[in-house]
């Protein structure tokens, strides 16, 4: 009686699963009527414009670039984290101190968002301060302008991120170092040893070398398709090349003692 009664049990809830995943598939295939509107543009530079409509009346801009850690070097480990960090210090035209003004007198947010392989700056705003608001976008992203005593009072904050890393995050970090060496094996966090030995100069050649217009996408939710496209055509972004380097997948493992009853462990294979 027990197993017939737990095979019926079983029975429904396959019968409930198999339910539920014809209606996730329905759901699937009626997904791209949200995307009705949907614009993308590819400029002579190489730039990729998108936009979506939206009903709502909050407008959201991403610059988006493919720069991250796998860009780095074996001299400047940790610079992408540091760029991160500085968002929202001095640029060429703007102070520290005027970015935060007119982004809290327009109820704004203006946030950096990096991994591996990309790095995003993300612009929300209220959609009558979108003109207004754009080119500080692009300021804050393109043309930094990494002050010395700015560069330097950005140093306790990248001690405090790293110190609050989580042990997920280490240990993704960690699997990525086994699987990748160079390349997408760096950190996304910066090394401990790195903290103060990345100069002025250092952030300015990665900008450089990485901030090129065939790497870089603008992307926009409740925002004029023909806006967001001269937006992007005044970037004056050099060329350059669009691939990252390559990274070989390389098998092995890495273990590391910590404190505490807990363990993370993180299995991959090359796919």
């Amino acid at each position: 009686t027990v197993l017939k009664f737990s095979w019926k049990i079983m029975n429904s809830k396959a019968a409930s699963l198999c339910a539920r995943s014809f209606a996730a598939q329905a759901a699937q295939k009626a997904a791209p009527a949200a995307f009705e509107g949907f614009k993308t543009t590819t400029l002579p530079n190489g730039i990729v414009v998108a936009t979506v409509p939206s009903e709502v009346p909050v407008s959201r801009v991403a610059l988006a670039l493919r720069v991250g850690s796998r860009d780095e070097t074996y001299d400047n480990r940790g610079i992408s984290h540091m760029m991160r960090t500085l968002v929202g210090t001095a640029t060429e035209n703007f102070s520290a101190f005027g970015i935060t003004r007119r982004l809290n007198q327009s109820g704004s947010s203006l946030n950096c968002i990096g991994g591996r392989e990309s790095t995003v700056y993300v612009l929300d705003c209220l959609q009558p301060n979108i003109t207004e608001l754009l080119p500080l976008l692009a300021e804050v992203s393109l043309r930094p302008a990494f002050k010395p005593w700015e560069v330097d009072d950005c140093l306790s904050r990248l001690k405090l991120e790293i110190a609050r890393a989580t042990p997920e995050a280490k240990t993704l970090d960690l699997l990525h170092q086994v699987a990748f060496r160079a390349g997408l094996g760096n950190s996304v966090i910066c090394p401990p040893e790195m903290v103060g030995r990345i100069s002025e100069k250092n952030l300015r050649d990665f900008v450089a070398d990485n901030y090129v217009s065939g790497r870089a996408a603008v992307i926009g939710i409740g925002v004029n398709h023909t806006l967001l496209v001269d937006f992007a055509n005044s970037f004056n972004l050099p060329t350059g090349s669009t691939d990252g380097s390559a990274s070989k997948f390389c098998s092995g493992e890495r273990r590391v003692d910590t404190k505490g009853g807990l363990a993370y462990v993180a299995i991959a294979g090359r796919g």
